[in-house]
């Protein structure tokens, strides 16, 4: 990183894929975050109790009492006021895990960031990442930008560095109707009556539009087509019914 020990690797181009979630791995990156553990947690909460104690006294008394459901911003006036002491405490822990790598980022930048502190942790976020701080990304002669899901193209300037006449120039479709995220529901969420019994006699019932059904055991698996469904385990497929597919333990921790 800029002004760091180490000789920057200089590179021809850089591609970015799915650039939405680079922006918030990178977001991620010039983000500290402080387990109520933490000796500089304890600190800074106690340094910034007076003004957060006068903005919302019950909250901050639940924050204090460790609930992790309670946050407050640090009001902006508070934060300018602290920036000498913020600075003093953290270098005091710079080259804990938390800090190791994030601090060299925010520390002269500390003004320019947010302080959100709850009952379980406190965060201190850049308002808009330094991209040009890391000298291999800035100083790259080409970067290329790809998004299928990028709703909000701001994000390349504030967050990417990129130029605004590259933003406006940018190679897009015509017609965005097919735009958007992706979206999972757990039908008994949604009402006790729409069980396993439903999720099955819905998925056979459908003959024009794909489907996929994510289920954890095998059991479940051959309850959603038997034989008529394409079967996923491990990277192994049995040819069926090409509309529909069940997924078997291809995503850790599923349960439903």
């Amino acid at each position: 990183m800029e002004g760091g020990t180490n000789a920057p690797i200089f590179v021809g181009a850089i591609v970015l894929d799915d650039a939405q979630t680079c922006v918030e791995q990178i977001r991620s990156q010039f983000t500290i975050s402080l387990k109520n553990d933490h000796g500089a947690y304890k600190r800074l909460l106690k340094l910034f109790a007076p003004g957060l104690a006068q903005q919302k006294a019950g909250t901050f008394a639940e924050i204090v009492a460790e609930d992790f459901s309670k946050f407050m911003a640090v009001p902006y006036w508070v934060w300018a006021d602290a920036h000498a002491e913020v600075v003093r405490i953290l270098t005091e822990y710079r080259d804990d895990n938390e800090l190791q790598f994030v601090w060299p980022l925010l520390k002269d930048i500390l003004p320019n960031c947010d302080c959100v502190i709850s009952g379980a942790q406190l965060q201190i976020v850049a308002r808009v990442t330094q991209s040009h701080l890391i000298p291999s990304f800035a100083s790259a002669k080409r970067k290329v930008y790809l998004s299928a899901t990028l709703l909000d193209d701001s994000q390349m300037a504030r967050d990417l560095g990129v130029p605004a006449e590259s933003v406006g120039k940018q190679i897009k479709p015509n017609v965005f109707d097919d735009l958007g995220e992706r979206l999972i529901l757990i039908p008994s969420d949604i009402h006790l009556d729409l069980g396993t019994s439903f999720v099955i006699t819905t998925m056979k019932a459908s003959k024009q539009i794909n489907r996929v059904a994510l289920v954890p055991m095998n059991r479940e698996r051959g309850k959603m087509g038997g034989g008529r469904c394409n079967y996923r385990s491990g990277g192994e497929y049995r040819r069926g019914t090409p509309t529909a597919q069940v997924f078997q333990r291809c995503f850790p921790g599923i349960s439903r």
